[in-house]
């Protein structure tokens, strides 16, 4: 079987037969039809309309949707522009690299990335160059959210444990404030002593240091509780 007869089953076995009906000959069926006659369908029925071309700006321009691969976004602008040049309403090289350039950069991220694309000089300003470079920032940020991910995922316990010791020492300046029969001073000292909790609970780099100081606090007031009682 000739290579033409192969292209012609194989077009005529993925599309319906309704389309080249009128190409087949009731005897011979489709075997004096040629390849350039079956392909007649881009003719008839490839027409794009205008209508066709506005719905497909709409492709264009939808939002990039950050939580999927950046090559689901080149995907999108590369299929909208090849569609747009079969409708003969062609978009030039800078016209896809603004649009694409637009929506990566609503997104807020690769933003540093976006702001050097521009300076590129113009005779460098092209596709395959533009998605090269968003795509290696792309992945050094996916990398970034990696690494970010996994130290919060070291740190959670150590935060968890220093949250722990210090609702400790919270309950004991609580106890202590609740045997002490009305003393102002020392009440003043415990209050004092819970607001410097407050601003060293969020330093969780030397949470030793914070919950001894706040184990020797204690101790100073359970020294002055003795004294005033004596």
């Amino acid at each position: 079987m000739s290579t033409q007869k192969k292209l012609n089953t194989q077009l005529l076995n993925v599309c319906e037969e309704m389309y080249f009906k009128g190409l087949c000959n009731r005897h011979t069926g489709y075997t004096t039809v040629t390849l350039l006659q079956l392909i007649h369908l881009y003719t008839n029925f490839g027409v794009v309309t205008p209508s066709d071309l506005e719905e497909n700006y709409k492709r264009i321009i939808e939002p990039y949707d950050s939580t999927k691969t950046i090559e689901t976004l080149f995907a999108q602008i590369e299929d909208s522009v090849e569609y747009a040049d079969a409708g003969n309403s062609r978009h030039n090289t800078s016209q896809s690299i603004g649009r694409t350039d637009l929506l990566i950069f609503n997104t807020m991220m690769c933003i540093d990335a976006c702001r050097e694309w521009r300076k590129t000089i113009a005779v460098d300003k092209l596709w395959s160059n533009f998605k090269r470079e968003l795509t290696h920032a792309y992945r050094d940020l996916i990398t970034q959210q990696l690494i970010d991910s996994n130290r919060y995922n070291q740190a959670n316990p150590i935060i968890q444990k220093f949250e722990a010791r210090t609702n400790c020492v919270l309950e004991r300046i609580e106890f202590e404030i609740l045997n002490i029969n009305g003393t102002d001073y020392l009440i003043q000292q415990c209050q004092s002593t819970i607001t410097q909790l407050a601003n060293t609970v969020t330093d969780i780099t030397s949470p030793n240091t914070t919950v001894n100081i706040l184990k020797r606090q204690i101790d100073n007031l359970q020294v002055g509780r003795g004294t005033t009682e004596t």
